[in-house]
C-alpha cells in the first residue's frame, strides 16, 4: 500500500538552510545546492564524497554545517535522519510544473507548493515580532504601505481588508511617490514595507525616510538577512522552498498574504474588544 504523501512538513534543518542560504559564501552554496537536491544520501556520504560532488574542499563541508549551527558533518546527518518523513513527500521534479501537465497535475502541484510555503513560513514566524507588530498597527494614527511589483499586489489586499475595520491606510506602488509620502510621516505613524528579495530600493528608502520622521517601520520580506530585515524597526519573515518558474514567486507571496491576514486578523479582535469594552 502507498504511503500517504506529507503535504505541508518541511524538516527545521531544511527551512534554516534555504532562509540562509543568500549569506553563504559560493562554494557553501554548492554544498547546500547538493544537500537540498539529495538529503537521503548525504545520510551514507562523508565528507570527502559530498566534497567531490559539490566540487569543493572537505573543508568548506565542515565549514557549511559550523556555519548552520552543526559542529560538524555528523551532528547535521543526525538532524537530516531524526526528521526523515514517515510519508512520501514529493521529489523537486514531481514538483515541477510542466508544459502540457494536465490540471489535475496542475492542482496538485500549485496548491502543494501554496500549502508547504504557509506552513513553512508559520514555522519561522517570530510570535513576538508578530505581537509587536499587530500592536503597533493597532495603535496606529496612520499606517502607509510600501511594495512595487508583485509586492504590490499584497499591499492593495492589506490595504482592502484594514479599511474595512477602520483603519486609516494608504497604499503607494508608484516607485515616485515613495519619497514624497514618507515626508508626511510623524510619531504614532506607521510604515509597512514588502519586498520579496529585502533589497527593493524605493521601499528600502522610504522606511528609513518614515523611520527618521518618528513613524514605526515594519518590514515584510523573504530574505532574513537583507536590507529591509536591517532597516525595519519590526520584521517578518516569509520563507518558500519552490518555484513555479524561474524568477515567478507565486508561492512565496501566498505565505506573505498569510502574513497580512494575520495582522489583519490581531488589528480587527484588538478593534473589537475595544469596542465591547
Amino acid at each position: 500500500m502507498e504511503k500517504a504523501v506529507q503535504i505541508t512538513r518541511t524538516p527545521s534543518w531544511e527551512i534554516k538552510l534555504r532562509a540562509d542560504f543568500d549569506k553563504l559564501s559560493i562554494s557553501e552554496r554548492k554544498v547546500a545546492s547538493c544537500i537540498l537536491a539529495d538529503s537521503r544520501h548525504i545520510l551514507e556520504w562523508g565528507i570527502s564524497d559530498i566534497a567531490r560532488k559539490s566540487g569543493v574542499s572537505d573543508a568548506t563541508v565542515v565549514r557549511l554545517c559550523r556555519t548552520l549551527g552543526y559542529r560538524g558533518l555528523k551532528e547535521l546527518k543526525l538532524a537530516i535522519a531524526q526528521e526523515q518523513p514517515d510519508q512520501k513527500r514529493y521529489t523537486r521534479e514531481e514538483r515541477t510544473v510542466h508544459t502540457g501537465d494536465a490540471p489535475s497535475e496542475l492542482k496538485r502541484k500549485v496548491m502543494y507548493a501554496c500549502m508547504e510555503s504557509i506552513q513553512d513560513t508559520m514555522d519561522i514566524l517570530d510570535d513576538k515580532q508578530l505581537e509587536k507588530a499587530i500592536e503597533t498597527m493597532y495603535r496606529a494614527k496612520y499606517i502607509d504601505i510600501f511594495g512595487i511589483g508583485g509586492s504590490a499586489a499584497i499591499a492593495r489586499c492589506a490595504q482592502h481588508n484594514f479599511r474595512k475595520i477602520g483603519v486609516r491606510v494608504n497604499v503607494s506602488s508608484d516607485i515616485n511617490q515613495h519619497y514624497l509620502l514618507a515626508e508626511r510621516f510623524s510619531p504614532g505613524d506607521v510604515a509597512l514595507g514588502i519586498s520579496l528579495s529585502g533589497e527593493t530600493e524605493a521601499v528600502c528608502s522610504a522606511l528609513e525616510r518614515a523611520a527618521s520622521k518618528g513613524a514605526t517601520t515594519i518590514g515584510i520580506s523573504g530574505n532574513r538577512n537583507s536590507r529591509i530585515v536591517r532597516t525595519a524597526h519590526i520584521h517578518l519573515i516569509s520563507t518558500c522552498s519552490e518555484q513555479m518558474m524561474p524568477g515567478d514567486h507565486t508561492y512565496e507571496r501566498a505565505a506573505q498574504l498569510g502574513i497580512i491576514d494575520i495582522l489583519f486578523a490581531g488589528v480587527a479582535m484588538r478593534i473589537r474588544a475595544e469596542s465591547r469594552g
